[in-house]
């Protein structure tokens, strides 16, 4: 079996149907069991209309509270709000927990909340274009000319660069992610994230850039075999499913498709066992790490 622990990531997609203090709590908790990065999603309702925590917001109070775990966006619709804000935003946040935040974009898919925002909701190719000037924007808000880069005596100072992450598999994004992203993370499978990660690496190549220098994320449904789980109709776009051995041989998979970070979401789970599904997901994962530590045999 690969050995995937040695350098494997895992992260949280955050339950924004919770209150505040109870995603305060679960976030304080994944820290504490070794997780390295919790996420947000950009929407403003789930399927049935229940309001969702606002990302923005709740992102700058998670980076006050929690003090080591990294947190972002996952992703950020780049088509609801004028590139400058997002710019904006991000750079507060970056200014919060710096070193912490990830800015994660997308194209924005849904007309539905573009419309409820009283924001048009364009074609694929406008959308994109908004994406990337976004991701221009942003790298430009860390250059010496930007405005957040003046002290009260006029200096001139530089800004550590915002971890820039890319949502989306379509060539057009995919374009964008091999010009701009540090990071770039999708739902999908192994062979999905292969398939895929694949033309990121030759539009990467084609931009004059090195593959390697764009980290590979996957999120996934985690769905542990001895927990009651929530019933769904069809498949999740991507799940871990079974015991320790099954979700051990699913990483290694996930690994060598290139994927060091795996992002897991706990919907799938009873509400009363989510945490209990994450606390066995980073068990396992923990034990295998400490097996890949130097000097111990794997």
């Amino acid at each position: 079996m690969t050995n995937y622990a040695g350098a494997i990531r895992i992260g949280w997609l955050a339950e924004q149907r919770l209150p505040w203090a109870d995603l305060l709590e679960v976030t304080q908790q994944v820290e504490r069991l070794g997780f390295d990065s919790v996420w947000l999603s950009d929407h403003l309702t789930d399927e049935r209309g229940r309001w969702f925590l606002d990302p923005w917001t709740a992102l700058g109070a998670v980076l006050s509270c929690v003090p080591r775990i990294e947190a972002g966006t996952l992703v950020a619709s780049s088509s609801l709000r004028p590139p400058l804000l997002t710019a904006q935003m991000a750079r507060t946040l970056s200014g919060i927990g710096p070193d912490r935040f990830v800015l994660g974009l997308g194209t924005g898919g849904s007309q539905e909340e573009h419309e409820r925002a009283g924001v048009a909701f364009g074609d694929l190719d406008r959308r994109v274009a908004a994406l990337r000037e976004t991701c221009m924007l942003v790298r430009d808000s860390v250059a010496t000319s930007s405005p957040w880069s003046s002290t009260r005596d006029g200096a001139a100072v530089a800004h550590a660069p915002i971890p820039l992450l890319v949502g989306g598999g379509g060539s057009a994004v995919l374009r964008v992610a091999a010009q701009y992203a540090d990071r770039w993370t999708i739902w999908g499978t192994p062979r999905h994230l292969a398939e895929k990660g694949a033309t990121l690496s030759a539009f990467a190549r084609d931009a004059g850039r090195r593959p390697e220098d764009i980290a590979r994320g996957a999120i996934v449904m985690i769905l542990p075999h001895h927990l009651p789980l929530r019933e769904h109709s069809e498949p999740w776009p991507a799940e871990l499913r079974g015991g320790e051995t099954e979700i051990r041989r699913q990483l290694a998979e996930y690994a060598a498709a290139g994927v060091g970070e795996i992002v897991v979401c706990d919907f799938g789970v009873q509400p009363e066992h989510r945490l209990a599904a994450l606390e066995w997901f980073a068990s396992v994962v923990d034990s295998d790490r400490r097996l890949a530590r130097p000097g111990v045999p794997s």
